[in-house]
């Protein structure tokens, strides 16, 4: 662990404080701005925080961002932790140092890092007096130390495809970000010598077996590749989401990443599937551009063929009032999302920046000289895409059911399912649905 020490924030400004306490009891993350002249920047703390009632209301990581005024920084608080009052008399009594001098107040921005012998004096002073909150604590510290981290190699960049289609999910289930926010933000790898998969790193309620294998499409008999299944249950008032992890095979041999999700309010379907692109030089286009190349990418004319293999019932619902759910702009519901390798960041709560191309717009593409490189190569990369859709726009078309399958029966999404954990891809399986539907 990494050495233990921190602050104590005192937001002394009683409007302000009530402010920021009802916002971080909304969504457990608030900012302000603080001076914290030996808090380095973009590192994240571990924090002690007072809303002025003379008592130290939650732990919490928190990490200085860039210049908002002469001398203070923009703090971003997340991952709170409500330690229900502690009132600082009692915590001053259980520690030989004195805490004043090392009290941080919003309303001058002045303080500085707890020393760490007494810092450490304090963490287990809290949680002597909330042992129910010990766990929760030190999460913040494996955390903190795990923000620390640098991981690279074809496994973090495995995890970091997961983190991303997971994160997707999570905004079309909720397209305000709150939610993959607080959720990509609380993430740490499950233990510290195996990452994956992602979902055992996050905080949100563990599905069942029973429960998984309750989706239709994700029940699989056949042994050959009958999959690892993890899952995630996210709720909001009755709308419910399940995000399950598929794969057949270790991380390590894992060659790509799907996601398939469902939005049973539109009974569509949409797929994506991911792809890397690397640095090289590209022909006429800058040396550092980031290029995916599809003849290098033995399995990409197999995935494309079985896409358009892939039936799709394009005959609307015979219930006039219900035709109008039934509209796409495209019905063919597969996509592909060009990104590329990105650091696997701990506490980072960003979507991969990439291109989402649907497939029959790929298909004219390469079809057309727009993509040609040099030696009469194939390439795919921002400087020769006229167009593509970008996170933002995507995750609103789902959700809105504006792009995805009509009506498909959910055989064929199993047998796709399949092909992809057969192919050594993981599959991120995503279904929203109320919780008063039953499966």
């Amino acid at each position: 662990m990494a050495d233990l020490t921190g602050y104590i924030v005192i937001f002394d400004e009683e409007q302000r404080a009530d402010l920021l306490h009802e916002r971080g009891d909304y969504d457990g993350r608030f900012a302000d701005a603080l001076s914290a002249p030996d808090w380095g920047l973009k590192e994240w703390e571990v924090s002690f925080i007072s809303f002025g009632a003379g008592s130290i209301d939650y732990a919490c990581l928190a990490q200085r961002g860039k210049r908002v005024a002469t001398a203070k920084y923009r703090v971003d608080f997340s991952n709170l932790v409500d330690l229900n009052e502690i009132p600082l008399g009692q915590l001053a009594g259980m520690i030989p140092n004195k805490l004043q001098g090392h009290f941080t107040r919003s309303s001058t921005g002045r303080g500085r890092k707890v020393p760490k012998e007494t810092w450490k004096s304090l963490v287990n002073s809290v949680k002597e007096l909330r042992p129910q909150k010990s766990e929760d604590i030190d999460r913040l510290f494996r955390l903190r130390d795990a923000s620390l981290e640098k991981f690279t190699g074809n496994v973090a960049d495995t995890i970091a495809l997961e983190k991303d289609a997971v994160g997707v999910a999570l905004d079309i289930f909720a397209p305000s970000g709150d939610l993959r926010k607080r959720t990509l933000q609380s993430w740490a790898p499950a233990d510290e010598e195996n990452l994956a998969p992602f979902l055992l790193g996050i905080d949100a309620v563990t599905l069942t077996e029973e429960q998984m294998l309750a989706h239709d499409s994700v029940t699989f008999t056949d042994a050959r590749v009958r999959p690892t299944m993890i899952g995630s249950r996210f709720q909001i008032g009755p709308r419910l989401l399940d995000v399950i992890y598929l794969n057949r095979t270790k991380v390590e041999n894992t060659i790509g990443v799907d996601l398939i999700y469902y939005n049973h309010f539109y009974d569509a379907y949409t797929l994506v599937q991911y792809k890397r692109m690397t640095k090289e030089k590209a022909g006429r286009f800058d040396q550092n551009a980031h290029v995916y190349r599809p003849s290098a990418d033995k399995n990409f004319a197999v995935e494309l063929d079985r896409m358009n293999q892939f039936i799709i019932d394009r005959v609307g619902t015979t219930n006039p009032e219900l035709k109008w759910k039934d509209y796409r702009l495209n019905p063919d519901a597969f996509y592909f999302k060009f990104c590329q390798s990105t650091t696997l960041e701990v506490l980072s709560s960003d979507l991969i920046k990439g291109m989402y191309l649907p497939k029959e717009y790929l298909e004219n593409l390469l079809e057309s000289s727009r993509t040609s490189g040099p030696r009469e190569g194939k390439i795919i990369m921002h400087e020769n895409m006229p167009r593509y859709i970008n996170n933002t726009d995507f995750t609103r078309l789902v959700h809105e059911g504006w792009i995805g399958t009509k009506s498909t029966n959910s055989k064929q999404i199993t047998e796709i399912i399949r092909e992809s954990l057969s192919a050594d891809r993981a599959v991120v399986y995503a279904r929203s649905s109320d919780e008063r539907d039953q499966y």
